[in-house]
């Protein structure tokens, strides 16, 4: 359920609106800043989550997106690999 559509919307450097049931939202999203997630199943809530997503400064999203996806990405993941063989 981690979602990787999410990811794949802030390394395009984009906010992104996805709901409680994607693990990846709840790790990648900072509400806000580079999108929103909403209840899964609100429909109303969704609407007003796109919306104000789409109004979010892009300079900020591009940031915030830059700065959730580092922990995810392909060097982090090697180092967690590296750290996991040498352990």
């Amino acid at each position: 359920r981690w979602g990787v559509s999410v990811a794949e919307a802030l390394a395009t450097g984009l906010p992104a609106v996805t709901n409680t049931r994607v693990g990846a939202g709840l790790d990648l999203i900072a509400p806000g800043e580079n999108g929103f997630v909403v209840e899964r199943g609100d429909a109303p809530a969704l609407a007003g989550a796109i919306a104000r997503a789409l109004a979010l400064p892009p300079a900020t999203v591009e940031a915030v997106d830059r700065t959730r996806l580092e922990p995810w990405g392909y060097e982090a993941t090697w180092r967690g690999l590296l750290a996991a063989a040498a352990g």
